[in-house]
C-alpha cells in the first residue's frame, strides 16, 4: 500500500496483479478511471514529486527492477534496477525526498546469495535509461559479529527514521534451528550500530515473524507486521514497547505502510503563502498547506480566474510555475460535506506568491509579486545582502 501526496491510497491486488486506487473517502476507482495493470509488487511508495514506486512482481520486468508510474493517469515512466543482483527484491521503502530503500529477494533458505541494502534516488532520465545502483550496505558482513550464518538469513522490510537510521527485519533460522527474528539498526553511514531479536516460542506476543516494517516521526516509533503481534510496537532503541494490534489466528500480514491526512482547522480556513520558485517548478497543493498534519481528505480545489503565471493540473492537482516574475494565485478546497465524508463541510483558500531568487546576492530590490510587494531589502554600509 502506498500513499500520495492526496490522501488516495494506492493497493496492489493479489489476483490480479493491478494497482488499484482508492480514496481518502472509501471509493474504490474503476479501472477506466486508473489502473496499473499487472505491475502490482510487494511494496509501494509515492514521493513528493507525484510518482508511484513498485517492486513490480510479474513478467512484465526484470525481477531486480523497481518500476515507476504517474500517480494521474496510471502511465509507466521507466524502471531503474538494482545492481548485483537479479533476483526479485523485497523490501523497499520510499522517503518524501524522493530516495529510495530496497533490499534483496526473501529467497527459501539454505541459500548463499548476497544480502545487501541499496539507497538511491532516480531521476526521469535514470528511469528511461534503466540505470543500475550499486549495493549501498553489505548485510553479510555486517551481521558478522552477531555470529549469522549468511546461508540460513533471509532479509524482509525496510524503513528509515528521519535522522536516517535504516531499519530492517530479517529471519535467521540457523542460530536456534528454528526462527530468530532480527531488527538490524543501520546509521546513514551504512554501519550497523544496533541490533535486537526475538526467538520463535508459543507465546503469540511480540515481533517474532515480522515482515514489514515503518517508522512513525510523531511518535518515534516503529512498527512492526508479522506473526506473534499483528502489529507490534517497537522503540527506534529496539526494545519492544508493547502490541498495537494482537495476535491475528491464521493471518500472516506482511507489508505495513503508514498514511496520514488531516481536516482543517476550522470550517473556513485562508492561508497566504510565498514560495521561492523556477520556471518549471512543480508542487503540489497539499505540500503549501502547512496548517496540517498530512493531507486533507476530501474536497475539490478550484482555481481563481485571476491567476498568472501558474498552470493548474486538476488530475493530480500540481501546479507548475510558468513565469515567476508575476506568478500568483489563489486556490480554494471546497468540500460540502455528507455522507462518507471525512471533515464534512469546509472551505480552504490558499493564496500563492511566488518570489524568483535569480542569484546568491540580491542588490537593491527585488519585485516579488505584483500584488503582493513587500519592503525593500536594503543594508547599511552599502554591502550586498546574502540569501
Amino acid at each position: 500500500m502506498g500513499q500520495d501526496l492526496n490522501a488516495n491510497l494506492y493497493i496492489g491486488e493479489f489476483a490480479s496483479g493491478d494497482i488499484r486506487k482508492l480514496t481518502c473517502n472509501g471509493t474504490l476507482l474503476p479501472e477506466s478511471q486508473y489502473v496499473v495493470p499487472f505491475s502490482s509488487g510487494l511494496n509501494i511508495g509515492s514521493t513528493s514529486e507525484g510518482v508511484l514506486y513498485t517492486n513490480p512482481n510479474g513478467t512484465s520486468y526484470p525481477d531486480n527492477a523497481i518500476a515507476a508510474f504517474d500517480i494521474c493517469s496510471g502511465t509507466n515512466l521507466g524502471y531503474v534496477l538494482l545492481g548485483g543482483y537479479t533476483d526479485r527484491d523485497w523490501g523497499m521503502f520510499v522517503a518524501p525526498d524522493g530516495t529510495i530503500y530496497s533490499t534483496q529477494a526473501d529467497d527459501p533458505w539454505p541459500n548463499s546469495e548476497p544480502k545487501w541494502i541499496w539507497r538511491y534516488k532516480p531521476t526521469s532520465a535514470d528511469l528511461i535509461a534503466h540505470t543500475v545502483y550499486a549495493p549501498f550496505v553489505d548485510i553479510d558482513a555486517a551481521v558478522v559479529p552477531l555470529g549469522i550464518d549468511n546461508t540460513s538469513f533471509q532479509i524482509m522490510g525496510i524503513t528509515v527514521d528521519n535522522v536516517g537510521n535504516m531499519y530492517v527485519v530479517a529471519w535467521d533460522f540457523e542460530t536456534t534451528g528454528s526462527r530468530r527474528t532480527w531488527i538490524l539498526k543501520f546509521n546513514s553511514l551504512g554501519t550497523l550500530v544496533d541490533s535486537a531479536f526475538e526467538d520463535e516460542d508459543a507465546n503469540t506476543i511480540g515481533y517474532d515473524g515480522s515482515f514489514g516494517i515503518v517508522y512513525d516521526a510523531t511518535l518515534n516509533r516503529l512498527y512492526l507486521s508479522g506473526l506473534d503481534d499483528c502489529i507490534a510496537i517497537v522503540d527506534t532503541d529496539l526494545n519492544y514497547v508493547g502490541t498495537g494490534i494482537g495476535h491475528v489466528p491464521s493471518s500472516t500480514p506482511k507489508g505495513i505502510a503508514m498514511a496520514r491526512e488531516c481536516c482543517p482547522p476550522s470550517v473556513t480556513t485562508t492561508l497566504d503563502t510565498l514560495i521561492c520558485a523556477s520556471i518549471g517548478d512543480k508542487l503540489f497543493l497539499s505540500q503549501l498547506t502547512t496548517t496540517c498534519d498530512g493531507p486533507i481528505c476530501g474536497g475539490t480545489w478550484t482555481p481563481s480566474g485571476s491567476n498568472v503565471g501558474i498552470t493548474f493540473n486538476a488530475c493530480d492537482n500540481s501546479i507548475i510555475i510558468n513565469n515567476p516574475d508575476i506568478a500568483c494565485g489563489t486556490f480554494t478546497l471546497s468540500s460540502v460535506g455528507g455522507a462518507n465524508t471525512t471533515c464534512g463541510t469546509f472551505t480552504y483558500i490558499l493564496n500563492i506568491n511566488v518570489g524568483r531568487i535569480t542569484g546568491p546576492s540580491i542588490s537593491g530590490s527585488q519585485l516579488l509579486c505584483p500584488i503582493d510587494v513587500p519592503a525593500q531589502l536594503t543594508s547599511s554600509g552599502g554591502t550586498d545582502l546574502n540569501h
